[in-house]
């Protein structure tokens, strides 16, 4: 019985621990003048479920420009672009805000575009890299967020150790 608690502890413990980098949704990027992939056609279905943009930024002659028509801007989004421009760190800290962060958009002179998801741990606070392909050159980045209440798999996870709990209860009951 000891085992078996050491060893459901130690999982949780490690699963709560971890933490993800953004999660790469079109590896290599796709073209925005064709038809969009599954994920991104998910993506812009979400708009209409309550998801919107929080903050978007562009990339003038290599400097990054913030935009005025959203929520939020550099008082709870990082973007530093890398040398050449074709990558960027990105942040953010929705702390407070009643807001959390689901995906980045990221978009090209050249009509390429690239999603990513972000990790249900980091929704709140987190970071991460972002390129389109590491070649082409980044024009916009957009972070889109929804104030609806995401279930981080906490739920599950309690549903879990209760069942657990209550089957070696039953056992030892019966024994």
């Amino acid at each position: 019985m000891k085992k078996i608690t050491a060893v459901i502890a130690a999982v949780l413990l490690s699963a709560s621990l971890t933490r993800a980098n953004l999660i790469d949704l079109t590896p290599g990027g796709f073209d925005l003048t064709q038809p969009f992939p599954i994920a991104v056609q998910q993506f812009f279905a979400r708009y209409g479920e309550g998801m919107q943009n929080l903050a978007a930024a562009s990339v003038v002659n290599g400097q990054v420009q913030w935009s005025p028509f959203t929520p939020f801007g550099d008082d709870h989004f990082d973007l530093a672009l890398n040398p050449g421009g074709t990558s960027a760190n990105v942040g953010w800290d929705l702390t407070g805000t009643g807001f959390h962060e689901l995906f980045v958009f990221v978009e090209s002179l050249a009509l390429i575009g690239n999603l990513y998801a972000v990790p249900g741990m980091e929704q709140f606070t987190g970071d991460g890299f972002a390129e389109i392909n590491g070649t082409i050159p980044l024009l916009a980045v957009t972070f889109t967020g929804s104030n609806r209440t995401p279930d981080t798999g906490s739920t599950l996870a309690l549903m879990g150790i209760a069942t657990v709990a209550v089957f070696f209860l039953h056992r030892r009951v019966r024994a």
